[in-house]
Order: C-alpha cells, then structure tokens, then sequence
C-alpha cells in the first residue's frame, strides 16, 4: 500500500486503501498492455488509471440525462494512482515501455543508447562516404528574369565518414532523385578548381583536394536502391549500403552538416525560410527571394571551403596515433593525415564515373544502326567493327543522358570504357531533346497517325481499291469482248520477244519529242520550215572595260 494515507491516519484508520493482489495484478498488466503501451498513443498513467477504473472496477450504472455513467467504489476500496505507478516502474523497464509505445524504429533513432561513435565505422579517408539530400530553406529567382521566383532548390553533398570532409556538392531542382545523386556523385570525382571556377571562385588543389571514388556510398533507401545504382557495384566495386526505413540517425554526420549549413547561411540568405517568424499579417520571406541559383551555389561553396578547412571539430574522437600525431580534428588535417597512412581511395576518370551512374538500356542493333526510343544512333567505330552488316540483330548496353538525346554510350569492357554514338541523320528531328520531349514527339505523332488513317487515308484506300476494281473490271470485259478462242495457249504464248518489240517501237514513235509543237496542233500536221526556228535569248558578257571605266567616272564624281 505504499505510506500510509492522511484520511486514515487522520480520519478513519480503515481509509487506509487496498493490498494488491494477484487479481488486481491482472488487471494491471491488462491495461498496460491496452491503453498504457499501446503504440503511437502515448496515453499518460492517469488517463490509463480512470479507463481501468471504468471498465473494471465499476459497480453499477445510473442515468444523468441521456448519459449512462459506471458508478465505482470509494478510493480507499480501490488501488490508487501510486500503486499503478509503482507497479509500472517494478515491473516494466524503460526499454520496453518505448518501444511499446514509440515502436522500435522509432526507439532506435530517438532513444537507443548513444555509446559508440559514428566516425569510427571508418578506419580511413574514402572508407566510407555518405550521400543525402535535403530541399535548402531559402527560395531563389531566375537568372534570366530576377521577378520570376523559382522555388526551393535541392541541396546533395557528399561526406566522407572518416574526416568528415564534405568532397561532393550539387544544387539544383533536381529531385530528390537519382538524377540528383548522380550529379553529387559524378561530382566526388570532379577536379574541384575546375568545378568552383564555373562559379567564379578560385581555389588552390590543397584548399579541396577530393577526386577520388570511395569504397562504399551509404545513402537512403530511396535513390540508391533503384536499378541505377547497380553499374556503380558492377563496373567500379563500390558497395551500395542503405539505411533502413526512418534511420537518418545512421547518416548522422552528413545529417549534421545539412542542419550546419542551412543554420549558417539563413542570416545571408534573401529569401530564406523563417517558420517561427511567419505571423498572420506580418512579411512574407518567400517575397524577399533574390539569389539566383548560381550564387546560392557560390554561398554554399564557401561555406564548405571554410569547415573543410578551418572548422575545429571539438567533439571529433581522435584516436591514439591521432594524438600522438598532433593531428588537429579539421576535416582537411584529419584527411590529409589518414591518405598518409591508411585509404581506400580509388582514382577514377570521370567520364567512367558519368557512364556507369546515367541510366542504362538493352537496345537492339541491326543495319539500320542502334534503335531506341524511337531513335538510330551510330559511329564509325561501330560500322568499322561490322556492327551493321545484315545478319543476326544483337542487344548491347547503352548509357544515355536523359537530358539530351543527342548521343548514347555503347558500355564495353564491364562499364570501364564506352563507345560514343550519335544521333543519325534520319533521326536527326529528335536534336537536342530530352527522353521526355522524344517520348511526347513520338506520341504526337503516333496520334496525327492514327488521325489521319481514320479520317483520310482509310477512305482513299476504299477510293483506291473501287477504281483498281473498275479498271479490271473494263479489262475484262474488253477481254472477253475481243479474245480469239481459236489461238491455242502456245500460240499466245509464243514469240514473246518479238511482240514486246513491236509493241516497244510503236511506243517510241508515239512518245517521240517534237520541240516547239503547239498543244492544239494535230500530230500528222505537216510542219513549215518557220516552225521549227525557236528564238532563244543569248548571253553576251559585259566588257570589263566598259566596267572599269564606269567605276572610274563614279569615284571621280565622289571625290570631286
């Protein structure tokens, strides 16, 4: 019973309350296990304590208006609030109340036990990089027009587990989806003084020195589940690993660099989201936009240089040689000093890289070159090879850009080096289109098709086939008008040859040209000696004296 009640010590000492025994033990267990635990409900102990009271404790009913209510003993007659309370904490531990209630995907992103460290998963620079995306909070206008507001760009970077240097950025309006982590991936291997050049920043080779593909890429499961990451495996030995559902916990580093920079960048950016200062009346942050997209990018790129460079990681847990070493927990020391002496990094051409993350196809390839999509590619390589030659069609992997349609990729030697077609001249009407744009050409014209069959060529068909009936029909008539049925069948059938050349001759002097001949003018009209003379205009040069001299005379008068 727990300390002695007031009301029995000061009142009737037979207030003092109930033992619990194994019958109200069951009852306990019962409703913890249906109100008090019950997932995603998150019931306090107080509302769980009345429902037991109502359901099993009551003992009667009485009417107030048209409401039945369960009358129950005095509270000294039954178990208290404590004793629920109690009884939870003695006999279900915290563990297993959250995951009752929270659910154990939840329990393990927001309440397992924290005692190891995510940067240890990695023994070395390019062990392990993390890919996410997140839509940036702050809205952009158009380069072309700064009225035109744009939305929310997309933000994917590329961190490397081990110093947690972020080696891959792309910012766009792509996705999230594998066209975004494609960029973001192509861009790990990318010279980065190229790359932040095209945003008019210059950088040395030590400010960011990331170029290199890693051993593995942990992502989510959405973009790096799909069949396009599968080349990545295949061609390069990159392992894919994906978190499980709702565990962007198991991403933490590359999670935190997101909260990082979209913390940072919010005083400098026009435009940026502000939930907890939007109030009714007051400015809307969506109108302050007037970043482009290249100067957020610019933003985004600085911001980068200065934490893989500058930012001291208080809470990075160095390890023994680490210290030993000095190494200072910066994202550029700590990766400078684990290429010295243990990574996994591999030196990939980037074009190898861009050919095994576009999207890949099976396509046929016959004498009319490459088909797919509606569209023949070809290249002299390829016809060289005898690829063309009529015989056996045969399927061969491709990789193409579904952003332009101009070329497609004849994948070779397992996706480690690729053949470059293009677009034919006969599929010459699909230039600088999209997939998307082929797809909504071809369809367009499948429908003017079959528009035109129905409504005219079907109907001509019938027209045409009426008059081919109507000319055989007169021919055998005239056949069965004129034929001798004396001539025997070797006898129509002899001497051939012969006839055809009569019958050629007759026609060459019906087909005979006369020059001149008036359309009216009858065929066997003799014809004077003036008809046959045909003025015809004759070309005579100009004198390039006569030229000269005009000239001449022209500038004489210009100058005076």
């Amino acid at each position: 019973m727990g300390r002695p009640r007031n009301t029995s010590i000061s009142v009737d000492p037979n207030l003092k309350g109930v033992l619990i025994n194994e019958g109200h033990r069951k009852i306990f267990d019962k409703v913890i296990r249906d109100i008090y635990s019950k997932i995603n409900r998150r019931d306090s102990v107080k509302f769980t304590y009345i429902e037991m009271l109502k359901r099993y404790y009551q003992i009667g009913t009485t009417k107030k208006g048209k409401y039945e209510i369960p009358i129950i003993p005095p509270g000294h007659d039954v178990p208290s609030i404590a004793q629920l309370r109690y009884y939870i904490r003695r006999y279900y531990t915290k563990r297993k109340l959250l995951i009752d209630r929270e659910g154990e995907v939840t329990f393990n992103r927001d309440f397992r036990p924290l005692l190891g460290s995510e940067t240890r998963k990695a023994t070395g620079p390019g062990q392990i990089y993390e890919v996410d995306a997140t839509v940036a909070d702050v809205y952009l206008v158009s380069a072309i027009d700064p009225n035109i507001i744009v939305g929310r760009p997309v933000v994917y970077i590329v961190v490397d587990v081990y110093s947690h240097m972020v080696v891959g950025l792309y910012v766009g309006f792509e996705g999230p989806s594998w066209l975004g982590v494609m960029m973001a991936i192509e861009n790990t291997v990318e010279n980065k003084i190229e790359f932040c050049r095209q945003y008019d920043v210059e950088i040395t080779e030590e400010e960011w020195p990331c170029h290199h593909m890693p051993e593995s890429f942990m992502a989510d499961r959405g973009e790096m589940e799909s069949k396009n990451a599968d080349s990545l495996a295949k061609a390069l030995g990159i392992k894919i690993m994906n978190a499980p559902p709702y565990r962007a916990d198991l991403k933490g580093i590359v999670e935190q660099q997101f909260r990082t920079l979209n913390v940072t960048l919010q005083p400098w950016t026009p435009g940026a989201v502000k939930k907890e200062y939007k109030k009714r009346g007051g400015p809307d942050y969506v109108l302050d936009a007037k970043l482009t997209l290249k100067e957020f990018t610019q933003m985004m790129i600085e911001m980068i240089l200065q934490r893989n460079n500058y930012h001291y990681m208080e809470y990075y847990p160095l390890d023994k040689d680490q210290a030993m070493d000095k190494v200072k927990p910066v994202a550029r020391d700590l990766w400078n000093w684990g290429i010295s002496h243990n990574h996994y990094l591999k030196n990939v051409h980037p074009d190898i890289v861009r050919l095994n993350v576009l999207p890949e196809a099976k396509v046929t390839v016959n004498r009319e070159g490459i088909y797919f999509e509606g569209m023949y590619y070809g290249c002299e390589e390829l016809a060289r090879q005898g690829w063309f030659v009529k015989g056996e069609t045969q399927k061969v992997p491709i990789a193409y850009d579904r952003r332009c349609m101009n070329h497609v990729y004849v994948k070779t030697d397992n996706g480690r080096a690729f053949i470059k077609c293009d677009l034919l001249a006969k599929s010459s009407r699909f230039i600088n289109m999209s997939l998307e744009e082929v797809k909504s050409t071809r369809y367009e014209e499948t429908l003017s098709r079959s528009l035109y069959y129905d409504e005219t060529e079907l109907q001509e068909e019938v027209t045409l086939s009426a008059k081919l009936e109507a000319i055989r029909k007169e021919a055998m008539e005239r056949s069965a008008d004129t034929q001798d049925h004396s001539l025997t069948k070797s006898e129509r059938k002899s001497n051939i040859k012969g006839k055809k050349a009569g019958e050629r001759d007759r026609l060459r002097k019906a087909q005979a040209y006369e020059l001149g001949k008036s359309p009216n003018e009858e065929m066997d009209e003799p014809a004077t000696a003036r008809n046959h003379v045909i003025p015809l205009e004759t070309y005579k040069p100009k004198s390039k004296l006569g030229l000269l001299a005009k000239l001449k005379e022209t500038e004489e008068k210009k100058h005076g």
